[in-house]
This record gives C-alpha cells, structure tokens and sequence, in this order.
C-alpha cells in the first residue's frame, strides 16, 4: 500500500487547504498519484492552539471530506503535526493528537538549536509509551549527533519524498533510509504540489526495495488505526 504518512489536506485547518475544494483537489491528485492512504497532519502548535478546539475542528474538516466521492481520494488517517514545547509530556489530552486508535505522536523539532529540555522531552515521550515519529528528519540533517540520541532513544522517523529527489540529498540520508527506524514518507502538502507528490511514484527509483521495505513498515505501524 502507498501511503502518505504527512500531508496538510483537511480543509480551513491550517496553511495546508483553504477550502473543501482544495482539498478534494488534493485529494484527487494524490489518488491520481498512487497514493492509497494519507494521514491528515494538521499543525498544532501548543502555544497557540487549544486542544480541544482543534480536534473538533478536526473532526468537523474530516465530516466534510466524507462527503467527497471514495472512488476519487484516499482513504484518510487523522493526526497531528505537534510542534515540540518543553514539557509537552504533562500536556492533558495528549493522546488525543496521535494518529486516531493509536499512540503514535508525529513530532515537529525545532528548525534551530535543540536544547537538553527538547531532547529530555522527547524521551519522557517516549517513556510515556508514545511512539514518536519525528517529521520530515531530511531538514535536520545538520543534527546528526542528536538525530542518532532520539533514534536510540526509541524514536522513530519520516523522511519527506520530495527531498530524495536530490542525489546530493539522497547521499546525506542514505544512512537514515537504511535505518529500520525509518517508517514513513511523507508529501507534507500544502498545496497542489505535483513535484511532492510524483516524488513518492520516483521512490522504488530512488531506493529499491528500500521504499517497499518502508512502505510495509507503515502499513503496520498503522495497523490500528482508525480508517475514514
């Protein structure tokens, strides 16, 4: 199964799809593109969020994607894309950000420095018996040393498609896609991004029987997930 483990199509959620037509866009050309399953990631972000607001959002964006044709989408995954904050582990409700009928918590770091708290946060995450997935790993590439700490760690990772794409990039992540730790790809789309998407038909290409191996990880990773 093609799945796409990190995109931004529910409708009015965030900078990702302004409007149920831009998502059913979205959502037609990803299907045109192969892909079985997306995960709707939509931005948290704890500062400025409240939780319980978002998920009915949430909720409400998904209700309208259910009355787009079945034949014409994938089916849809719902998530978050939590950016880190110190202490997000004591965050009541948690739970109710990871992938649905699951404790998987896609982790957005932050772009610059991170600090002993951020990575002691992602560890008490982690104890918590959350299975981190840490997004689009490909921008941290100038975090190795601390990547390699979170990985052995327990954490997990998802590499964007579209930055395999670049053989000098494909280079630097080569350890990271050899890496059992790798369990997603994902478009990260916000918009009509045809170049996000035909990465993910370029993958075998780029990676053999990599891509599948990852492919396969995903679908059991989301094995309990809720399905719409």
């Amino acid at each position: 199964m093609i799945i796409d483990f990190h995109s931004h199509i529910l409708p009015r959620m965030d900078h990702g799809s302004s409007s149920l037509r831009e998502s059913a866009r979205q959502l037609r050309t990803m299907r045109e593109m192969g892909i079985e399953l997306a995960v709707a990631t939509s931005h948290f972000y704890p500062s400025a969020h409240i939780l319980e607001t978002f998920c009915e959002k949430r909720e409400a964006a998904a209700e309208r994607i259910q009355t787009l044709n079945k034949a014409e989408r994938p089916l849809l995954c719902l998530g978050a894309e939590v950016l880190l904050c110190e202490g997000m582990e004591r965050m009541q409700g948690l739970e109710k950000l990871c992938i649905q009928g699951t404790r998987i918590l896609l982790l957005e770091m932050p772009l610059d420095i991170w600090t002993y708290r951020d990575m002691e946060t992602v560890k008490h995450l982690l104890a918590e018996e959350y299975t981190v997935v840490l997004a689009h790993i490909d921008r941290y590439l100038d975090k190795a040393d601390a990547l390699a700490c979170l990985m052995e760690a327990g954490a997990l990772i998802q590499i964007n498609a579209k930055a395999l794409e670049k053989r000098r990039v494909r280079r630097l992540l080569a350890e990271y896609c050899h890496s059992e730790r790798l369990v997603a790809f994902g478009s990260d789309l916000h918009n009509i991004d045809m170049k996000a998407l035909l990465a993910f038909s370029k993958l075998p290409k780029h990676l053999g029987e990599i891509a599948e191996q990852v492919m396969d990880r995903t679908e059991e990773l989301l094995a309990k997930a809720v399905i719409w």
